[in-house]
């Protein structure tokens, strides 16, 4: 009596592994994307509240300015005056917001018609 595996039992393994693993990549590879758009958005609100408290605070910037011109603060701005811990990390890099690479990062801040402040990241 042979001892071992039929083709058939063989194949069997094979497509049903092929079946897990084309239902759970899809999923896994899903909740990895929304982890990194979660962290980035928790780093994006982070940056906001402390431009939000650079210009209530008093700072030199005046911002009147609209969305086609708006006032721009720099990463590097922020952390001088003490809104923001030098140990932020930006999630599209995983480096600390002092390196050089992430010094690029320039905050946009405009009023609108309802004199309500807005915000946007640009990473050039």
């Amino acid at each position: 009596m042979k001892k071992g595996f039929t083709m058939i039992e063989i194949l069997a393994v094979f497509t049903v592994t092929a079946l897990i693993l084309l239902i759970s990549v899809p999923l896994v590879t899903g909740i990895l994307k929304n982890g990194n758009d979660s962290e980035y958005d928790s780093f994006k609100d982070t940056v906001f509240i402390a431009t939000e408290a650079y210009i209530n605070d008093g700072s030199l910037i005046e911002v009147n300015n609209t969305e086609e011109e708006p006032a721009a603060i720099t990463i590097g701005e922020l952390i001088s005056s003490g809104y923001l811990k030098s140990t932020v990390k930006n999630p599209h890099n995983k480096k600390s917001v002092l390196e050089p690479v992430n010094q690029k990062i320039i905050i946009k801040v405009w009023r609108d018609e309802d004199n309500v402040l807005n915000y946007e990241i640009e990473e050039k």
